[in-house]
């Protein structure tokens, strides 16, 4: 649960997550999925200026192949 006002602060701070870069790795090892239980899953700030999420939209793209 999250209080009014709260969401100000949200993804603010830096954090480990999974980068950009991690696709090829995770490609030649044929892993197919990542689960995670949050938002948190790749890297903050985007290693691409101007992409939020550069690792889904190319695991997105990358699916239909």
């Amino acid at each position: 649960m999250t209080h009014e006002g709260d969401r100000k602060h949200f993804d603010l701070d830096p954090f480990p997550g999974v980068s950009i870069h991690t696709a090829p790795w995770l490609h030649a090892k044929q892993i197919v999925a990542i689960g995670t239980d949050n938002y948190a899953v790749e890297v903050r700030p985007s290693e691409i200026p101007g992409f939020r999420n550069p690792f889904q939209g190319y695991a997105d793209r990358s699916r239909t192949r």
